[in-house]
């Protein structure tokens, strides 16, 4: 608990872990939680959140994880676990129609969950990982983030964005913009100029100003 790791490792974990949970029949959906799902650059523990109609099917194939060294503790709905190397995986198992929330509420920061909540309260609404609490009191169900999003009259905020940084408003005003994909990447390089230091490798053979007018000349 005291210490963090960086997200390529916590990546792998969280990949290796998903892969062997959808194995198991009970488990319909299956994804990343917390500072994982938003990319942040270090994580504390793997979260992880399945929709399933069966949670202690679930949750005996989660615990008969291969890789654990033990086991912290079992729920009716969570359990966690200590991988070898003292990483931690956190699970919650929740019924399909109540995923949406369950989503949400743990995939974005405090800060912008806080903001999210004060801004359905002013509309009459109560804000948890089960769903939204109706003025009479009844619970409104999502099976997914969009719908959880739209209800509240916003578009869908990419886990990634949700840091409260003014992203609540801009999804009222159908302004959010779009996170760099894969495919935006024109290239990534690593090459060396024959800048005369002393490195750990071989020099290259051309200037630095040569690379750059090259690299312009490319575009």
């Amino acid at each position: 608990k005291s210490s963090r790791m960086v997200l390529a490792i916590a990546s792998e974990i969280s990949e290796n872990m998903l892969s062997y949970l959808k194995k198991d029949k009970n488990v319909l959906e299956a994804y990343t939680l917390g500072s994982l799902r938003r990319m942040k650059s270090t994580i504390g523990d793997v979260d992880i959140a399945v929709s399933s109609n069966n949670p202690d099917a679930v949750l005996d194939h989660f615990n008969n994880y291969p890789y654990k060294d033990r086991i912290i503790e079992r729920g009716d709905i969570t359990s966690s676990i200590i991988l070898s190397g003292n990483k931690q995986v956190d699970l919650m198992v929740l019924k399909p129609e109540m995923m949406g929330s369950l989503l949400q509420h743990f995939s974005g920061s405090k800060e912008h969950n806080v903001a999210l909540r004060e801004f359905a309260l002013k509309k009459g609404f109560s804000l948890s990982e089960k769903g939204v609490k109706m003025k009479d009191g009844t619970l409104k169900t999502f099976d997914n983030e969009e719908k959880f999003y739209n209800f509240l009259g916003l578009d869908w905020i990419p886990p990634e964005m949700r840091e409260n940084q003014g992203e609540i408003d801009l999804a009222l005003a159908h302004r959010l913009p779009k996170l760099v994909e894969l495919k935006d990447i024109k290239g990534d390089f690593h090459i060396h100029s024959n800048y005369p230091i002393e490195p750990s490798h071989d020099l290259g053979q051309n200037t630095m100003e040569e690379m750059l007018e090259r690299a312009k000349e490319l575009n």
